[in-house]
């Protein structure tokens, strides 16, 4: 039985109740510091979500083409390259090909082939190939920086 209680300091009648009201303010805690960091499959899948987005915006940034016609239906050469310098990008990064084609109206099989055909490009043309790591660390730099390969998360300077 709590005999006082103010904002301070609480004073217990005996230990027993002392214990049972510290056990449940422990309780109590600890489940809201585990719910607190535990990401839900659906969170993983939003900020990849956010992730695809970013890395269409900034490589139409990069290349000075408007979003919208990055994004379109149209076959122009210019616009099919921009997605496919986003698509490898997204790729890369470990992306699912199902989730970059959902972001962008695309059917999976599309995605995979738009990343084959990239690297294949990139094979024999190097203006291709030295375009793309232009793009590709001008993206990752906007989004959060490049980071080492070592494991470490370490930003590069």
């Amino acid at each position: 039985m709590i005999v006082r209680e103010d904002y301070y300091s609480m004073i217990f009648s005996n230990a027993d109740h002392a214990n049972l009201f510290m056990d449940n303010r422990k309780s109590y805690w600890e489940g809201i510091l585990i719910m607190k960091l535990t990401i839900s499959p659906d969170m993983n899948e939003t900020i990849k979500i956010v992730e695809i987005k970013k890395v269409f915006r900034y490589t139409a940034r990069f290349l000075q083409i408007p979003i919208e016609d990055v994004l379109s239906r149209s076959r122009r050469r210019p616009l099919v390259d921009a997605r496919r310098y986003a698509i490898m990008i997204c790729c890369q990064s470990g992306m699912p090909h199902s989730l970059i084609g959902e972001q962008i109206g695309l059917d999976r099989t599309t995605i995979i082939h738009h990343d084959n055909a990239m690297r294949d490009l990139m094979e024999v043309d190097k203006e291709m190939r030295d375009k793309y790591y232009e793009i590709e660390d001008f993206v990752l730099t906007q989004i959060g920086g490049l980071h080492k390969q070592d494991g470490s998360g370490q930003k590069i300077a």
